[in-house]
């Protein structure tokens, strides 16, 4: 049987760092993968069109990755998700710890505006 004939076309794109990614995820779980780069070198930073990178697997393997792709994208969804919402707690936090200072200045409740600030700043920066 033709060697080539047992490889399925997985993935496309144009993204180097993309296919990389998704090449690790399918060895790092024991399938098998092939990439062609059909792109042209000497223009590294201008993609023409048509131009791809192509990951291929397994005929066997084909449902497998694709499941492995699919569940591996979603946590990534789920990691931006939980980033944007740690953004959007730290900002309110922060503008309450500063509300709070202004309205009641230097007081007894100083360190429980820090403890807001701080809390802020690290979701923030998310931590």
């Amino acid at each position: 049987m033709n060697q080539k004939n047992n490889w399925k076309l997985l993935f496309k794109s144009q993204n180097p760092i993309d296919i990389e990614l998704k090449r690790k995820i399918l060895e790092n779980n024991d399938v098998k993968c092939h990439i062609v780069n059909k792109m042209d070198s000497s223009f590294n930073s201008i993609s023409f069109a048509g131009e791809t990178i192509e990951l291929y697997v397994f005929n066997k393997d084909f449902a497998k990755a694709r499941n492995f792709i699919k569940k591996s994208v979603f946590k990534i969804q789920k990691t931006k998700k939980r980033k944007i919402l740690n953004t959007i707690v730290g900002i309110i936090l922060c503008v309450l710890s500063f509300f709070l200072f202004f309205v009641d200045g230097i007081s007894s409740n100083m360190f429980f505006n820090s403890f807001i600030l701080i809390s802020g700043l690290i979701l923030l920066l998310n931590y």
